[in-house]
C-alpha cells in the first residue's frame, strides 16, 4: 500500500523536500523552483475559464495527477471551492509546495470576490495570525489551479483601483470551446476521448511530480547556486522571447517564465514524453491566450459593454407590459426557486427599446470596472438614474415591468443585436 512507503527527505542549507505518499499533493513542482529563483515570485493563481460541458475539471484533474491522485474522486487530488475564507487558508498548508486544485468557482464564497480579496490571499505566503498564535509562522509556497465558467476578474466587487491590483495576480485561460474538439482515431466522440484521459488519470498519477523531486533535490545537492542560476536563465530566455510585450504585466510574465523553466526541465531531465509539445512554444501560446483576453477585456467600449451583458443575460430577460401564461408561469417558478430575473425589456412605440437591469447582477455582469462604465453610460444619456441633491445610477422600477425596487433603466434608440 501506498501508505506504508517511507519519507524521504532531502536537505541543503537552504532546501528541504519532503516526499511521502500519504500525502501526495505535498509533493513539490513549482514551489522549490520559486524558493530557489532570484526573482521575487508571489504565488500563482491559474484559472480555466469555459462554458459547460468543455473539459474543465478534467484538464485540471490532468495537471493535478502531476502531484498525485485520489480515484475515489471525480477531480482526481482537487477539492471543491465550497469552503470559507478560513477553509482556504488551511487547505493551502496541505499543497504547501505543491499544487492546489480547486474545481467549480462558481462555488466560491462571494466575500472572496470582494476587493478581489481573494487573489491577494493566494499571492502571499504570509496569512493572517492571531493574537494567541506563535510568533513563528511558516510560509506557505502553493500554486493554486482553478477552474469554472467565469472569470474571478469579472466576480470582482469593490474599490476598482484594489481590482486592478487583484487581476494582475490571475492567469486568466479562457477556452473558447471544448478541450478536445477533433475526435481522435479509436474515439467515437469528443466526449468519449476525454471520459479515456479520467481512466489514464486514475491509473497514472504522482509519478513525474517525485522523479522531478528528487532531480531538484540532486540538482541543489550537487550545486546550489548553480541551479538558482540555471532556473533565472530559463525565466529569462521566455522574457525575452515575449519582449517588450511584457510590458506591464510583470506578475503574470513571471508565473508563465517560472512555469516554463520547470518545463524545460523536466524535458532535459526526459520526464515527459519525447513527442510533448516544446515547453517555450507552450508558454508562449499560454501568454497569448492570457494577453489578449485581457485586452480585449479593456478595448471594449462602455457601451459595447453594456450590450455584451444583455446579449449574454438575453434569456434571463422578459418583454412586454403584459406577460401571456406561458412567461408568467416562467417568472412564477423563477421566484418559487429564490432566482430574480435579469431585467426586462419594452419596445418604445416612438422607436428604441428600454431595458430596466437588476443592478446587483448587471454589477456583477459588467465586473471591476462597473463603477467607470456605468458613470460613462449616464453621461451620454444611455442610463437615465435619477438627480438631485444626491443623484444615483438606478432609479424606481415601473409597476408593469417583472422586477420591483430599483432597477437601471438604460435607453437605446434601436434594437441591439
Amino acid at each position: 500500500k501506498a501508505t506504508s512507503r517511507p519519507l524521504i527527505e532531502y536537505k541543503t542549507d537552504c532546501l528541504l523536500i519532503r516526499t511521502s505518499s500519504q500525502h501526495p499533493c505535498s509533493n513539490p513542482h513549482v514551489g522549490p523552483l520559486i524558493r530557489k529563483s532570484s526573482v521575487n515570485i508571489l504565488n500563482p493563481f491559474v484559472e480555466i475559464i469555459g462554458a459547460g460541458l468543455t473539459g474543465k475539471s478534467t484538464l485540471s484533474s490532468a495537471v493535478a495527477s502531476i502531484f498525485g491522485g485520489d480515484v475515489e474522486s471525480e477531480i482526481g487530488l482537487g477539492r471543491s471551492w465550497d469552503m470559507t475564507e478560513k477553509a482556504f487558508y488551511r487547505t493551502r498548508k496541505v499543497a504547501n509546495d505543491g499544487m492546489l486544485f480547486l474545481d467549480e468557482s462558481n462555488k466560491m464564497d462571494p466575500e472572496l470576490f470582494r476587493d478581489g480579496k481573494l487573489a491577494f490571499m493566494q499571492s502571499s505566503s504570509d496569512e493572517r495570525k492571531r493574537l494567541t498564535e506563535e510568533n513563528k509562522i511558516f510560509p506557505i509556497r502553493v500554486a493554486l489551479l482553478s477552474n469554472g465558467n467565469k472569470a474571478f476578474a469579472d466576480k470582482m466587487t469593490g474599490l476598482n483601483c484594489t481590482n486592478n491590483a487583484a487581476r494582475s495576480r490571475v492567469v486568466s485561460l479562457m477556452l473558447d470551446g471544448p478541450i478536445i474538439k477533433n475526435v481522435p482515431d479509436g474515439f467515437g466522440s469528443a466526449q468519449e476521448a476525454i471520459e479515456s484521459v479520467k481512466g489514464i488519470i486514475d491509473n497514472h498519477h504522482g509519478i513525474i511530480g517525485r522523479k522531478f523531486i528528487n532531480r531538484i533535490a540532486q540538482a541543489c545537492f550537487e550545486d546550489e547556486q548553480a541551479f538558482q542560476d540555471k532556473i533565472d536563465t530559463l525565466m529569462n530566455q521566455f522574457k525575452e522571447e515575449i519582449g517588450e510585450e511584457g510590458t506591464g504585466l510583470q506578475r503574470i510574465v513571471h508565473t508563465i517564465s517560472i512555469t516554463y523553466a520547470a518545463g524545460a526541465l523536466a524535458k532535459e531531465w526526459k520526464l515527459l514524453p519525447k513527442n510533448l509539445a516544446d515547453p517555450l512554444l507552450s508558454a508562449l501560446e499560454v501568454f497569448n491566450i492570457v494577453t489578449s483576453s485581457m485586452v480585449k477585456r479593456r478595448q471594449l467600449a462602455p457601451e459595447e459593454m453594456i450590450k455584451k451583458v444583455i446579449l449574454d443575460q438575453e434569456k434571463n430577460i422578459f418583454n412586454g407590459k403584459t406577460l401571456d401564461k406561458k412567461k408568467q408561469a416562467r417568472l412564477d417558478k423563477m421566484r418559487a426557486d429564490g432566482l430574480k430575473p435579469f431585467g426586462h425589456k419594452i419596445i418604445n412605440p416612438e422607436g428604441g427599446v428600454t431595458y430596466y437591469l437588476d443592478p446587483k447582477q448587471t454589477r456583477v455582469a459588467l465586473g471591476s470596472n462597473n463603477a467607470e462604465i456605468l458613470s460613462v453610460l449616464k453621461a451620454k444619456g444611455i442610463l437615465k438614474g435619477e438627480k438631485g441633491k444626491k443623484p444615483k445610477n438606478s432609479s424606481k422600477s415601473p409597476d408593469y415591468i417583472c422586477l420591483s425596487g430599483r432597477v437601471y433603466e438604460l435607453n437605446f434608440p434601436e434594437k441591439i443585436m
